[in-house]
């Protein structure tokens, strides 16, 4: 017996693929920003920016595999396509837990230099038109965030509805 989809499961995995786009673009304006993709980089220099930023892009790539993977689950509940939802998702968790650890730190940094220098802490990191963390880490780490969050939370209500004896008032 299939039990029918979870209406809260599908919302949740709909707010994780708006995390996903939150940090797809932020990472899009880093790399516009910056400069990383021109016309004149060499094979050397791309394979370097795609292994120091491999989360980054393996995020941005894979992400929305990942979130049509669960909406695809949601639809069709198949053994093998939870088995592909599964192993995508927990690849992009890594991956988002990645981009969280490394934007995070930026604002960590900030926050504690911010504290100790002239006890305004996060206030002159983030928002406003002095802020010291550019808009793109802060829509990274929020998008990373949102994703990981949601998607997790999509993926714990789906599974134990799949596993579940009877139709329940959980999800």
């Amino acid at each position: 017996m299939q039990s029918p989809p979870s209406r809260i499961a599908i919302g949740l995995a709909t707010m994780a693929t708006i995390g996903w786009l939150t940090f797809t673009a932020g990472f899009a304006d880093q790399n516009v920003k910056e400069g990383k993709w021109n016309h004149t980089a060499s094979g050397k220099d791309i394979e370097n920016l795609l292994t120091t930023n491999f989360v980054y892009y393996g995020l941005s790539v894979f992400g929305l595999l990942g979130t049509m993977s669960m909406l695809c689950y949601s639809a069709k509940r198949g053994a093998c396509i939870g088995a592909i939802a599964m192993l995508v998702n927990i690849f992009m968790i890594l991956c988002a837990g990645g981009v969280m650890n490394e934007t995070g730190s930026i604002i960590s940094k900030c926050f504690h230099t911010n504290s100790s220098a002239n006890g305004v802490g996060l206030k002159g990191c983030v928002g406003g038109k002095g802020a010291s963390i550019q808009p793109y880490v802060q829509a990274e780490f929020a998008g990373a965030f949102l994703y990981t969050v949601f998607q997790a939370f999509a993926m714990t209500i789906f599974f134990y509805k799949a596993h579940s004896s009877e139709y329940s008032n959980f999800a």
